[in-house]
């Protein structure tokens, strides 16, 4: 072989691996680009989730104490109409007159005794308590602070406008 045989097979060897080395290395870099895309998606897909399960447990809380706030509004707004109610219903029970209030305690008693009980009043209804029209009762008149207690077999049950009102 000559020495220009030799050169250019040496050229041409030269030349063959840098194409070959210029295709590995362009290889590898698109590989390199590949796995940095993916990665990349990877991690925005990851953030994306986080994110939206963040913002969702955000709202979730926002949305809880929201509906809290809606309840503390209902129960006050109930309370407001119940002591409104209680009020007026106060006002018109005390406006009864003492026939009208001896019915109304008439009228409740017939459906709580059936005979033998001891019924204590409070000394401020003894006016206006039908106790001469109760039979087998006995009724005591005392200082107490419901409007009468009914005793019967060892037990004894308490009423009060609270009891009368909220039934």
């Amino acid at each position: 072989m000559s020495i220009d045989n030799i050169l250019k097979k040496i050229a041409d060897n030269t030349e063959n691996q840098k194409r070959a080395i210029l295709d590995a290395a362009t290889k590898r870099r698109e590989e390199i680009i590949s796995e940095a895309e993916q990665q990349a998606k990877r991690i925005r897909e990851q953030t994306l989730a986080q994110a939206e399960k963040k913002i969702e447990e955000e709202l979730q809380q926002t949305l809880a104490a929201a509906r809290l706030e809606i309840k503390k509004l209902e129960l006050e707004n109930k309370r407001k109409i119940l002591s409104e109610v209680y009020k007026k219903s106060f006002e018109k029970i005390s406006s009864l007159s003492e026939k009208e209030l001896k019915n109304f305690f008439l009228r409740v008693l017939e459906t709580l005794i059936s005979g033998g009980e001891e019924i204590v009043v409070s000394g401020k209804y003894k006016k206006t308590f039908p106790a001469s029209e109760l039979k087998n009762v006995q009724v005591k008149f005392d200082d107490i602070k419901e409007i009468f207690i009914i005793k019967k077999d060892g037990s004894e049950t308490r009423f009060s406008w609270e009891i009368f009102l909220e039934n």
